[in-house]
């Protein structure tokens, strides 16, 4: 074997030729000699350990998710949801809205009643005994014009009462809702001259005097802000009373409540 190279392992005597032809043998300690020929093919097992030299970037196409952790930097705009107290800058628009308290919100409007003479109820609201309901009186709004000449000074007049009859009933149909979603009122609205027991005057309204055609500006009746809302309990009311008047009157009287 001319040419032949061995690499001997000096504790079992084995030896790894390396024939001069470039192939590879094994001569045991016997000298029994084993050529080796084609490919080896090992299975790894375990855990191998590659070491990458190159590429040392490897190139990634597509889209690569990651869900980041620690602290990440943000370009562009982030919108959040604010918490506390936030300032805002330009034109900010309030839009009232109704106590949930209240169930209901109405009006009710009678132009160009004519006066009485004498003593005269020409408007009521009544919440009836058995409602289950509050009234509560948000304003009252009042005018006055002349058909002929008048020298009457005799004011309308608010008035709380009770045991309110009688007059003429108007119906549901003729009382505007602040809203169409909402029940027909619990409250009684008369007009025509209504009975009734007087308690305590609230305010008065004056009459168009002396002048024909004269009308008299709307007096708009509400209560002051910190008074508290004006109740009316079950089997009270109010009523729009003149102690005397005149026939060439012409009165426009309007009412707003709402109930809870």
């Amino acid at each position: 074997m001319a040419g032949a190279v061995e690499i001997r392992d000096h504790l079992t005597g084995v030896r790894m030729i390396v024939n001069a032809d470039g192939s590879l043998g094994i001569k045991n300690a016997i000298g029994d000699v084993l050529n080796i020929a084609g490919t080896i093919v090992s299975t790894p097992s375990g855990v191998q350990s590659v070491s990458i030299t190159t590429p040392v970037t490897f190139p990634v196409t597509g889209t690569v998710t990651t869900v980041p952790s620690g602290t990440q930097t943000v370009s562009g705009t982030v919108t959040a949801l604010p918490s506390g107290t936030q300032a805002v800058s330009g034109t900010v628009s309030a839009i009232p809205i109704k106590d949930p308290a209240i169930t209901g919100t109405y009006m009710f409007n009678l132009d160009s009643i004519a006066g009485v003479a004498g003593a005269n109820n020409y408007m009521s609201l009544y919440n009836p005994l058995a409602s289950g309901k509050t009234l509560i009186l948000f304003g009252v709004f009042i005018s006055c014009g002349a058909a002929a000449s008048s020298t009457i000074v005799v004011p309308i007049r608010g008035i709380r009462a009770n045991t309110i009859a009688a007059g003429t009933l108007q119906a549901s149909s003729a009382i505007a809702k602040f809203s169409n979603a909402y029940a027909n009122t619990v409250a009684e609205v008369r007009t025509g001259g209504p009975t009734a027991v007087l308690d305590g005057a609230m305010f008065a309204s004056p009459p168009a005097n002396n002048t024909n055609n004269l009308v008299v500006p709307v007096h708009a009746v509400t209560f002051p802000a910190g008074t508290g809302p004006f109740l009316l309990a079950a089997g009270e009311g109010m009523v729009l009373n003149a102690s005397s008047g005149d026939v060439d009157l012409r009165w426009n009287l309007g009412m707003i409540w709402g109930e809870m």
